[in-house]
């Protein structure tokens, strides 16, 4: 399914708010989901290990670097300046910034690659509190406030079911290169204080809610992933690493 155009920025938004989250949200219509064949792209930055291991890094990206609260405003930021203008000046400002960028694209990839797995464990078929927020968080929260920022952005809450599927039908319809080069794009026109050419504004907002999804279904992925899982992964990690190495001697 395509965007048809628009041509005014009132039909523009409704379009991309249709297409992405609501009752006829774009990931929830999908019964098919082809492949792009893309595959990863060169300038990948991701290790061999992360590679292979992308649920890893998702987990470390949302419990160490960038918890939702904070992940989701960043990205906010750069698409806002991107659209509306306004320099980034501050040096600190900007450095934090280029080290989200990094670990953004970074998640991009991962998530991609989750997107060609089946994960039965990130499926839920009623959505509760537990399948949206850390565990760690409800446990100390004493009200709604306190996990608000932890909810995911669409307003449908069968959105929320498959992170999975809601990656594949993304991966499906812009490959990944598309999506880095988008993602690029928008944080260049942020950090130097360019605004987006109207006749991009569309593509803009767009690749905003886009990021937004990837976002939300990554979260969730980590959400609902056991610990003890990533434990047994790590433990086994490590072992093939010293085996690796004691074979080396």
């Amino acid at each position: 399914m395509k965007l048809r155009p628009c041509f005014t920025l009132f039909q523009t938004i409704m379009v991309i708010i249709n297409y992405n989250i609501g009752e006829n949200s774009r990931t929830i219509i999908a019964n098919e989901v082809y492949s792009s064949g893309n595959g990863i792209p060169v300038s990948s930055l991701l290790t061999e290990e992360e590679k292979e291991n992308p649920l890893v890094l998702i987990q470390d990206f949302f419990h160490s670097l960038y918890p939702l609260p904070e992940s989701r405003p960043a990205l906010h930021v750069l698409c806002l300046k991107a659209t509306v203008g306004g320099k980034v000046t501050q040096w600190n400002i900007v450095s934090d910034t280029f080290l989200f960028v990094k670990h953004f694209k970074k998640l991009m990839e991962a998530g991609y690659l989750l997107s060609k797995k089946e994960m039965p464990e990130t499926l839920v078929s009623k959505i509760t509190k537990a399948s949206l927020v850390p565990k760690q968080i409800l446990e100390k929260a004493k009200g709604f406030s306190q996990i608000q920022a932890y909810l995911p952005s669409s307003t449908d809450p069968t959105d929320s079911l498959d992170p999975i599927k809601n990656l594949k039908v993304i991966f499906a319809e812009k490959s990944l290169e598309e999506l880095i080069h988008d993602f690029d794009q928008t944080y260049h026109c942020a950090l130097y204080g360019k605004k987006a050419n109207p006749a991009f504004y569309q593509e803009h907002l767009l690749h905003f809610m886009i990021f937004n999804v990837i976002l939300d279904s990554c979260h969730l992925i980590h959400v609902r992933t056991h610990p003890k899982k990533l434990l047994n992964l790590w433990i086994n990690i490590q072992h093939f690493s010293l085996c690796g190495s004691a074979w080396l001697y």
